[in-house]
């Protein structure tokens, strides 16, 4: 994301495109997809969560999907997109995906559980 700012400051546009076309391509969330919360609220408060990670998890109502939690956030897209993979990542968040309800679970191997 450093390196995507970088080049959008620098004016450099085609390649700051370029990055941002090879960063959505790598994102493996469906934007359809409607998140819901694994680990009760009351639970949460014992996770060492940084307040953006929080954040995205207040817009969680199991009812928006991944789009209308993106536009909720007074984020980046691409900056919520990391923080909601860190969550699958960690286990605290699920993603529904059509009407009959299939869970898709991330593989953690195929992203960091460091925080984002």
């Amino acid at each position: 994301m450093e390196d995507l700012r970088r080049l959008y400051v620098a004016g450099d546009m085609a390649r700051a495109q370029a990055l941002a076309d090879e960063v959505r391509a790598t994102m493996s969330i469906p934007l359809d997809a409607v998140p819901t919360l694994v680990i009760p609220l009351a639970r949460l408060v014992s996770r060492p969560l940084d307040p953006t990670s929080a954040f995205v998890i207040s817009r969680i109502d199991g009812c928006s999907d991944v789009r209308q939690i993106i536009e909720a956030c007074p984020l980046q897209a691409l900056e919520a997109l990391r923080h909601l993979e860190w969550l699958i990542a960690s286990g605290i968040v699920d993603l529904s995906i059509g009407d009959d309800d299939v869970t898709l679970r991330i593989p953690t191997s195929s992203m960091g559980t460091t925080d984002p």
